[in-house]
């Protein structure tokens, strides 16, 4: 069901069972937009009703037309007990920023920014394009909502996410969750492991939410040296006598998505080929 389509943000949502809703926020796009949910089809599988912003054009969410969509989205958040927010990068960012705007019970936010206003995060080179077409900022993280119940998955060894988390974590409570050399796409290695279902599980009871937390830093500490997106992510910070000898002796049973294996059997084949 559309909610609101505009030219710049699409608010879709869909049908679920049980009283919590759970919003996302979609990501950047190389196309230059989105046009379906962040994770839609997860939301859907796993039968939570869903709300959906999808960001039409790599704006960070902002937009003349979010006021509207957020007025829209709280009249639909407010038929539920409670609302997870979540995204990655960009839809990350947006998760963070409207926490109270929609009233938000908890937020999960995987390599967010603080956000990509040049004069802000000088260390951030990767959006500057997208940066320089942004007419006007709305206001930043921290300018509504400095206590939140909110966890922040993200690489600490990835230093220009790591800044920004450092950023966000000076202005909000939030609770951090290293997951190391899981590069900016954290939810692929997330994937790859079969903990991206648990991020949907978070809720607005902490004691639950700490269990949560356990499972995810057990399952990671014990088996990231097995997902593809993480092997990907160490051998791209070795030399490349390095990366051959280490992608000779990988381990038999590698865990990961298809994204994620398609993207090591190329790396491999790119560095054997050298």
């Amino acid at each position: 069901m559309i909610l609101f389509n505009g030219q710049e943000i699409i608010l879709h949502a869909t049908p679920g069972i049980g009283d919590k809703l759970v919003v996302t926020f979609t990501s950047f796009e190389k196309s230059g937009g989105a046009s379906t949910g962040g994770w839609q089809g997860t939301v859907e599988r796993l039968g939570f009703p869903g709300l959906f912003f999808i960001s039409k054009q790599n704006h960070w969410f902002n937009s003349h037309e979010l006021d509207t969509a957020v007025e829209i989205a709280r009249k639909f958040r407010d038929q539920f007990k409670e609302a997870l927010l979540t995204g990655a990068s960009m839809g990350g960012h947006a998760a963070l920023r409207l926490y109270s705007d929609l009233n938000a019970s908890v937020t999960v936010a995987i390599s967010p920014q603080y956000c990509i206003r040049n004069e802000l995060v000088p260390f951030e080179k990767r959006w500057t394009q997208e940066s320089i077409k942004i007419k006007k900022y709305d206001r930043k993280i921290d300018e509504k909502c400095t206590k939140m119940n909110s966890y922040i998955i993200y690489d600490d060894n990835h230093e220009q996410d790591k800044g920004h988390v450092d950023l966000i974590s000076n202005k909000v409570e939030c609770t951090r969750v290293p997951l190391s050399n899981s590069g900016h796409s954290s939810v692929r290695a997330l994937a790859d492991l079969k903990l991206l279902d648990l991020i949907f599980k978070f809720s607005g009871e902490e004691a639950e939410n700490k269990e949560l937390l356990e499972r995810i830093n057990k399952k990671y500490k014990s088996d990231a040296y097995r997902s593809a997106h993480v092997i990907i992510q160490k051998a791209s910070k070795m030399s490349l006598e390095e990366r051959y000898t280490f992608l000779q002796n990988l381990p038999s049973n590698l865990l990961g998505i298809t994204p994620s294996k398609k993207a090591l059997e190329e790396l491999k084949s790119k560095t054997h080929g050298c």
